[in-house]
């Protein structure tokens, strides 16, 4: 089992005590100049304040402190304390720009006098001590970039955004002075996940897609790195809704590999994200035998989240009830964002009143009460219940949350009338609201089964079937081909909206 992460209190009160001992090895009174802290904020970081990122920054710039001391305790408290191997890469890198300077000093034009020969010794002597040190310095800083990006990626795996931060830049220092292309897809990455984990959903799409085109730089067929960067990158143009862009690329992989790479657990994985995007696009059963094909061989990591995505399709083709996908353990974080999904979804009380109880709470495998899909159940459910205030506070909950505009948007649009006709109140407004959100979001993106199913559920419960509107005909009618065309597909879930 994994090593459990540490609580934000040990982190801060580790911080505090490296600052301790900084302070300790000077004053407060030239800790606070250098760093540009007034005394009585540096008090507060020593006792119980938590220290800003930008506080920590001006520890490594201005004091010198050793970042990776700093964040995580390992190696010395001050750069001009670093390892010997650090140091000898400092002279090293000062005997690269004395190399560099040989060769430039050289008057390539004495080549055409007599003292060629010598010129040309002193050039050829030049650039092979220029090539020696430069492969002597990039053997040393491999190792420091390494032990970097793997403290890095332990930042980012417990969202402790500001030191990964910090180290994302120390990262690009030292990625100058190093040429492993390996390492330089690692740190890649690292900036994807860290864009993802802020919400910043184009930019790490991007660099998503950099690290993919780079891993397959000089590679026929795809061997398990190029599948891990492929799936990041395939997962992320699920997540900025370009399902259906992924799908094809996905679709190839898992066909030409098949045959060969079917045990493989970096193929398996491939083919369950191929199977789940089967599932989100209108191919129920087929992304179900594919799922189920890759169950047995991906990594034991990754079983909880194909299992958990498995029982999701199982929901929707109604071979499974909530209660029976509640029951089975997951410590994850899949199971109760899937299900709570599926049960805003169909809006069965049933399906609510388990998923309330059973998903949400601090406990493992449950969401937040604070997670926003946590609290549009909790609005939801308590509209069920005919509680009139549930609609207040949830268009209060919309004016503050925060994450991804055009999903975000269209989740509060499509929930907002989903709550004011369970309340039985008015929902014209609402309604209208929703249909301007749903054209511009479906316009832009692949809207999710989730969300396309709620609009489309809310069109036939507000909109009469005798209504003389053109355009509200017209989308009555294309919420009854949806639900037709779903359930034709196995999605039994819409049963209930066929005549």
């Amino acid at each position: 089992m994994p090593e459990p992460a540490p609580s934000s209190e040990s982190i801060d009160e580790a911080l505090r005590a490296r600052l301790a001992f900084i302070v300790s090895q000077s004053s407060r009174a030239e800790v606070a100049r250098k760093t540009q802290t007034s005394r009585p904020n540096l008090t507060r970081y020593l006792r119980d304040a938590r220290m800003p990122a930008a506080f920590m920054t001006q520890l490594v710039e201005k004091v010198g402190v050793n970042p990776a001391w700093l964040l995580t305790g390992d190696g010395m408290p001050f750069l001009s304390d670093v390892s010997a191997q650090t140091g000898t890469m400092a002279g090293d890198l000062l005997e690269l720009v004395e190399a560099m300077n040989a060769v430039t000093e050289i008057r390539l034009g004495a080549l055409a006098g007599g003292q060629h020969l010598k010129i040309l010794r002193e050039l050829s002597d030049a650039l092979e001590k220029y090539e020696a040190l430069k492969a002597r310095m990039n053997a040393q800083s491999e190792a420091i970039f390494r032990q970097i990006l793997d403290d890095l990626e332990r930042a980012l795996s417990r969202r402790e955004l500001d030191q990964a931060e910090i180290m994302l830049k120390v990262a690009d220092q030292v990625s100058r002075l190093c040429e492993d292309e390996v390492l330089h897809v690692r740190l890649l990455h690292a900036r994807a996940w860290s864009h993802y984990q802020k919400d910043e959903l184009r930019e790490a799409i991007e660099l998503a897609r950099a690290v993919h085109l780079r891993s397959l730089r000089g590679k026929m067929l795809p061997d398990s790195e190029v599948m891990n960067n492929t799936a990041n990158y395939l997962w992320g143009l699920r997540e900025h809704g370009n399902v259906r862009n992924a799908l094809p690329m996905s679709r190839a992989i898992v066909e030409f590999f098949d045959r060969d790479a079917r045990n493989d657990p970096t193929f398996a994985y491939m083919q369950y994200q191929c199977g789940a995007f089967e599932t989100e696009t209108g191919n129920l059963l087929g992304g179900i035998a594919l799922i189920e094909r890759a169950l047995p061989h991906v990594a034991p990591e990754s079983r909880d989240e194909c299992l958990i995505v498995l029982l999701r399709a199982q929901l929707w083709a109604g071979i499974i009830t909530m209660r029976q996908a509640v029951s089975v353990p997951s410590a994850g974080p899949h199971r109760a964002f899937f299900l709570i999904q599926h049960a805003l979804m169909t809006a069965d009380p049933d399906d609510i009143e388990c998923a309330a109880k059973s998903l949400i709470g601090s406990g493992p495998g449950q969401m937040p009460a604070n997670h926003p899909f946590a609290m549009r159940l909790d609005f939801v459910r308590r509209a069920q219940q005919g509680d009139k205030t549930a609609l207040i506070g949830y268009r209060d909950f919309c004016s503050t949350a925060v994450g991804d505009a055009s999903r975000g948007t269209i989740a509060n649009a499509v929930v907002t009338t989903l709550i004011s006709r369970m309340l039985g109140l008015p929902t014209e407004e609402a309604f209208a609201k929703e249909c301007a959100d749903f054209d511009v979001a479906n316009a832009d993106r692949d809207l999710s089964i989730v969300f396309r199913a709620i609009h489309h559920a809310n069109a036939l419960h507000v909109i009469s079937a005798s209504t003389r509107s053109v355009i509200q005909k017209e989308r009555r009618q294309q919420a009854a081909a949806y639900f037709k065309s779903m359930c034709a597909a196995g999605y039994r879930c819409f049963t209930k909206y066929q005549p």
